[in-house]
């Protein structure tokens, strides 16, 4: 990792359902949340040494509506179609559980400009295997990084995890 920090990755199953009647923010810290108590629950089985856990989750939001990773091609041009010459929020809920069990948690959000995207655009993207995993089916690090034109906030958020809060968060607890 960039900030020099060893650390061990622990990949814990969780159902990332959004909640309509929460904002993105809540959806992104509670689905963080989960995924940090989810691993705990797994150190605790594997018996392995406690030490802090640092989760993540990220939702793209455009016009109001979350969008979660696409199940196929159609729900990415879907998405696709969505974000095409749009502004659409990146928002990422970084949940750290300290050596004590305590939890903290906080989303970060950027806000993210594309260009007017062409059906062939489109077609190409949904046929690489970038978007299946990736909230928004985007990949901004990836093919996706094209259709960018403007980015306002973190841009390691927009990576998936925003850097300089996190940091922040691991400090508070005295991890770092």
């Amino acid at each position: 990792m960039e900030a020099g920090i060893s650390f061990k990755i622990l990949v814990p199953s969780v159902d990332e359902v959004f909640n309509q009647k929460e904002s993105v923010h809540v959806n992104a810290k509670r689905l963080s949340l989960l995924k940090a108590d989810a691993t705990l629950s797994m150190i605790r089985k594997m018996n392995l040494e406690m030490m802090p856990i640092l989760s993540a989750d990220t939702i793209v939001a455009v016009d109001g509506v979350m969008l979660g990773k696409p199940a196929d091609k159609a729900e990415a041009k879907t998405m696709l179609s969505l974000l095409s010459n749009n502004m659409h929020a990146v928002v990422t809920g970084v949940t750290v559980i300290d050596q004590q069990g305590g939890s903290h948690s906080i989303s970060v959000e950027t806000n993210l400009y594309f260009k007017n995207l062409s059906e062939s655009e489109i077609e190409e993207y949904i046929n690489t295997d970038e978007p299946y995993d990736k909230a928004g089916g985007i990949s901004s690090q990836g093919g996706a990084k094209a259709f960018i034109t403007e980015i306002d906030g973190s841009y390691s958020n927009v990576l998936g995890l925003p850097i300089e809060e996190s940091l922040d968060l691991l400090k508070k607890i005295k991890a770092i």
